[in-house]
């Protein structure tokens, strides 16, 4: 019971982690490299470097990232949507992979979540769209 507790505690503490990067993002309280590197050393993982893999090596580290449950890969999912639009103008390549990086990851939550979400599927067809 105890930790089953501390599971739900930290995959809470991840998801207010998440939304509170993605709304000093959205508020521009927070640089694009700086939220990068926040999250980066958060999951103990370098985003620069996944960017270019190929979507089952993406799939693989981010599911290996421990207590990372879907509904957090979906933020995860909407900060890489949110570097894209930032990076969009200064360095469209680099929102290109940020938008594959999060195409692939809303991917994998339909992969290895039993939910269908509508809302996840639209976002999925407008990132094929772009």
């Amino acid at each position: 019971m105890e930790r089953r507790d501390y599971l739900l505690d930290m995959i809470e503490k991840m998801a207010q982690f998440l939304r509170m990067l993605l709304q000093q993002l959205s508020k521009k309280e927070i640089s694009e490299d700086k939220a990068i590197e926040k999250i980066g050393s958060y999951f103990n993982i370098d985003f620069q470097t996944i960017l270019g893999l190929e979507k089952e090596v993406q799939w693989k580290t981010l599911n290996d990232i421990p207590n990372l449950n879907s509904k957090n890969q979906e933020l995860l999912a909407d900060f890489f949507v949110e570097m894209a639009e930032k990076a969009n103008t200064e360095n469209p390549q680099k929102a290109i992979e940020y938008r594959k990086l999060a195409l692939h990851t809303y991917e994998n939550i339909n992969n290895t979540s039993k939910e269908f979400d509508m809302t996840r599927f639209q976002k999925i067809t407008a990132l094929k769209t772009l």
